[in-house]
């Protein structure tokens, strides 16, 4: 064989080759800018999961403080008509109220990803709770105001989170 076939044959083989990584490269960059991406939606994702499940719960945080500032109303007019303040019963539209909006935070604080912001809010929903349970009109309104307080730092805490999936 001569040499001028040697290198045609040598050519055409470094020239395949050649051809063949430079397809091998673009398919495996191509796959790895697919993984980036795809890793890059999914956090995308979950950042917007949070935001919004932290708009929810301010919401309904607000919710329940509102209820209880309308139970604790009520409670105050009937203690005023003569009825013991521990023995008062809600009206059925309150309690039910009540019992959805804790519930409706209880779902929702279990999706927010910030472990002190979870406990917080858990912290704040037992004072309202306590709110509630009071034996006494003093110990409502003092309850009442702690955690109406609370709830202050609450939703600051809230709005810093938020802020941080932006």
């Amino acid at each position: 064989m001569d040499s001028s076939a040697l290198w045609g044959l040598f050519g055409t083989v470094v020239g395949a080759s050649a051809s063949i990584a430079a397809a091998w490269l673009a398919a495996r960059s191509s796959h790895d800018l697919e993984i980036v991406k795809s890793q890059s939606e999914r956090i995308e994702q979950a950042r917007a999961f949070q935001r919004q499940t932290l708009l929810e719960l301010q919401e309904a945080v607000h919710d329940v403080l509102r209820l209880i500032c309308r139970i604790q109303h009520e409670d105050r007019l009937a203690h005023r008509a003569g009825q013991e303040w521990d023995k008062i019963m809600l009206p059925d539209e309150l309690s039910e109220g009540a019992r959805l909006a804790f519930r409706r935070v209880s779902i929702v604080v279990e999706r927010v990803a910030d472990d002190h912001l979870r406990e917080i809010v858990k912290h704040l929903m037992s004072g309202a709770t306590q709110a509630l349970l009071a034996k006494s009109e003093l110990e409502a309104s003092s309850q009442l105001d702690m955690t109406t307080q609370q709830s202050e730092l609450v939703f600051q805490e809230i709005g810093t989170v938020l802020r941080r999936y932006y």
